[in-house]
């Protein structure tokens, strides 16, 4: 019996965003499922679509039309994914295609041509001049017609088609899939005594083989692809296409097996006595270096013994090689990593060993909790605290932390968020019991915590010292590589300077697409936006006045490489950030030659303060404590207690005494302060102070609504009018819980000449919230070239 298919198409355009019904013909039954990519008859198109419903009764009275085909046999995702799909369109507002499009590596995106084939039976005596010389084209060409190649006869073609004359027939290009390659192996027997010379030699060369790549069969012994047909034909060699996976590369890391200490297999215990107790959802709180990572290992083992799998996410694709090599290392070959700076090769690969359940535990950034986990058992949040879970950059706008728990709930696995710093809403929760709270408060081996000391940088002013680094600091570099131990610099600026300047008349030269100060980097000789890429020439002259003193103000990683390299000339330096970081050989090789102590001081942004494990680093340096908290944003002061405490964790992580020195204008500063302490409880607790007076998370959810666009006063009217519609929305609905706050400017006001103005909601219930967005984006009139974009909890108002 046919069954239906509820099939969502791959257009991604509101009014056609449902499921539409088709029958799944007779020889499709046994290939088809829900998960499954087919093409289907739409609109008098051919479209592709998923299939995320199967039923035996319409939804409708419409006669339904058939599934063409089939694409391949991959079901890219689960029911219980298609739920999971559903929750991140309400969620974040997004199609449900786009949705689903999250569960699907981009790099198998097909595209789909529709052949024209002539009807040999269907009546054309009665076409019009037009419509005749328009068949006589496709009959008499010599190559294969698709209605693509037809622009100004589209409607012809289209009453061709439905007069029977001519029908289409999908013809699909697909993405990337396995690579085959070709392998050969010497048969078995008595070889005929009339061989030439060199193909004994080449008999020699496979006798003592299996199978053989045929590539390398051919570099081994200079033979060519034509040579190996001709030993086949005379039945000398066998050959076969097989699958060859590419191979992700990653730092080796050879360290034992850990044994867990008492504290840590008292966190085991209570995670399974709370698990045995129905909780679910957990908060792995401890100081740096206390273990987190030896305690979520140990029971990712116990999960693959209980034919469990495990999916580790982590917030920086930088953080990947070091945690892949670690589970690689005591797991083997049934790990997996998957982010973005794979090829498309390689991530079709390790997403495809997931599907097919080759692996049992996946290491990846944010896009990983998509992947095809079976019997998934838990999720660990690595650095959960970390805004890169927030997917900020593009639509939709999900954060995977939200979504993991979401997961876990319908596929009934465990999840754990771990931190040395957690954020102040998961914290929160583990209060209210919510999550149930694991803690590590002490360093694995007795190791004590760094010593902080803080540099107030108005005293070194006042005693004349105007660089970049204290003395404080540049005394306690020497005493570290005199020691012959390693140093991190951190300063979350890149570039070598911050913005150039006339002297003249003031101007300081800025991207003609944003508005933002240009930055000099000294490696290129040019100035860059961070914010859109547009690159220029140095000035000599000062666009404005004319004037030819142009100051270069401010510092970033690449002037602090100068510095050290003017102080310590015989110091091997590494710098990590944005612009060194090119790709995922730039990453490994960074994090191998520094763990190695190939260099001697590591200088970067926030990336080298994640969680690295450096064995060697007895020294970190805090360039200037105080770029955070100078953004308007309600978050500045925990991101930089966060960044201080992360930093301090990279320090005096194998017994050695680790020290950090913090060069700051605002000593005072609490999160400072408490840093300097590492007294995260201290720092929550005054936190959670703020954060209820001024009515932030966690105690009240926030929306941000923004508008984009061309036009500054297009872009203003656009955002007033939406604001308009959620205060008529709320005082409609009786929303008094809903706070808004007035139309603004964006913090910054232009991005790749794209005007923006946002406005923030504040309520107590996120869901509301978000249905009033959604609600009231549907409903307004849309402006010309205005892009809207709503986010429901956002990890920045910048």
């Amino acid at each position: 019996m046919s069954w239906i298919a509820g099939v969502i198409v791959n257009l991604s355009v509101a009014k056609v965003d449902k499921i539409f019904d088709y029958i799944v013909p007779d020889e499709l039954q046994e290939t088809i499922d829900i998960g499954s990519r087919v093409v289907v008859p739409f609109n008098n198109n051919l479209v592709d679509g998923f299939v995320i419903e199967k039923k035996y009764i319409a939804d409708t009275a419409v006669e339904l039309k058939n599934i063409i085909e089939s694409i391949d046999d991959i079901k890219y995702f689960s029911a219980n994914m298609v739920i999971l799909a559903k929750f991140i369109k309400e969620r974040y507002n997004c199609l449900f295609i786009d949705a689903l499009k999250c569960f699907i590596p981009p790099e198998v995106n097909i595209s789909l041509k529709k052949k024209i084939i002539i009807s040999g039976t269907a009546d054309n005596t009665n076409l019009n001049d037009k419509e005749r010389a328009v068949l006589e084209k496709i009959i008499t060409s010599k190559k294969t017609m698709y209605t693509d190649e037809m622009d100004g006869d589209k409607k012809i073609i289209d009453r061709l088609r439905k007069m029977g004359i001519i029908s289409y027939f999908p013809e699909i290009n697909r993405g990337t899939r396995h690579k085959r390659v070709r392998m050969i192996k010497l048969k078995e027997g008595m070889f005929d005594d009339d061989l030439k010379e060199k193909e004994k030699d080449f008999i020699d060369y496979l006798k003592e083989k299996d199978w053989v790549l045929a590539s390398k069969a051919v570099k081994d012994t200079g033979i060519d692809y034509s040579f190996i047909r001709r030993l086949y034909k005379k039945g000398v060699i066998d050959y076969e296409y097989r699958e060859l996976r590419r191979i992700v590369k990653f730092p080796r890391i050879n360290e034992k097996k850990y044994e867990l200490n008492s504290s840590q297999l008292k966190v085991v215990s209570d995670y399974y006595m709370a698990r045995k107790n129905g909780k679910s959802k957990f908060l792995l709180f401890g100081v740096s270096n206390s273990g987190k990572t030896d305690v979520y290992m140990n029971i990712a083992e116990q999960m693959l013994q209980d034919g469990k799998s495990v999916l580790i996410l982590v917030p920086e694709v930088s953080l990947t090689p070091q945690v892949f090599a670690r589970f690689v290392n005591r797991f083997g070959d049934m790990v997996s990593v998957f982010h973005s700076r794979l090829s498309n090769g390689q991530h079709f690969d390790e997403w495809d060993r997931v599907r097919r359940g080759e692996v049992r535990i996946a290491v990846g950034t944010r896009s990983a909790v998509f992947l095809p986990m079976k019997d998934l058992g838990l999720i660990v949040i690595d650095e959960e605290h970390d805004t890169g879970f927030k997917q900020s950059d593009m639509h939709p706008y999900y954060d995977a932390k939200e979504v993991a728990i979401r997961r876990c709930e319908l596929e009934n696995a465990s999840i754990i968020l771990s931190s040395s710093t957690p954020s102040v809403e998961t914290y929160y929760k583990a209060q209210l019991g919510e999550y149930e709270l694991l803690n590590l408060s002490t360093r694995v081996n007795d190791t004590g915590m760094p010593v902080f000391e803080i540099v107030d940088l108005r005293g070194e002013l006042k005693k004349g010292n105007r660089g970049i680094l204290s003395r404080k600091l540049i005394s306690e570099l020497g005493t570290c590589l005199k020691n012959g131990d390693q140093a991190i610099l951190f300063l979350n600026k890149r570039g070598y300077a911050s913005f150039v300047m006339c002297k003249n008349c003031g101007n300081i030269l800025k991207c003609p697409h944003c508005d933002i100060p240009l930055k000099y980097h000294s490696d290129k000789k040019i100035l860059t936006c961070h914010y859109c890429n547009y690159n220029e020439t140095v000035m000599r002259t000062c666009p404005k006045c004319g004037g030819t003193e142009m100051e270069f103000g401010g510092f970033g990683t690449q002037k602090i490489e100068r510095e050290i390299n003017k102080f310590f000339p015989d110091a091997r330096v590494l710098r990590m950030d944005r612009d060194s970081i090119r790709g995922l050989t730039s990453i490994n090789d960074i994090f191998s030659n520094f763990r190695d102590g190939k260099a001697d001081i590591l200088i970067g942004t926030q990336l080298v303060t994640k969680g690295f494990d450096f064995p060697g680093v007895t020294l970190a340096g805090v360039i200037l404590a105080d770029i955070n908290l100078n953004l308007p944003d309600y978050k500045s002061s925990e991101n930089t207690f966060q960044l201080l405490v992360q930093l301090g964790g990279r320090v005096g992580r194998r017994g050695k005494k680790g020290k950090v020195i913090i060069q700051t204008f605002n000593p005072q500063n609490y999160s400072i302060q408490y840093a300097a302490r590492n007294d995260y409880i201290g720092f929550y607790q005054k936190e959670i102070e703020f954060r209820k007076q001024f009515g932030y998370p966690p105690f009240m959810r926030l929306g941000r609504a923004l508008c984009s666009g061309p036009e500054s006063e297009q872009v203003r009217k656009a955002i007033e009018i939406w604001y308009n519609d959620i205060k008529r929305l709320t005082k409609n609905v009786g929303a008094v819980d809903i706070k808004l706050l007035r139309p603004v400017p964006s913090p910054v006001a232009r991005i790749n000449d794209l005007y923006r103005w946002q406005f923030v909601l504040k309520g107590t219930d996120d869901r509301e919230i978000a249905v009033l967005l959604s609600d009231s984006l549907r409903n307004i009139k849309k402006l010309d070239g205005v892009k809207y974009m709503m986010d429901v909890n956002p990890v920045s108002l910048m």
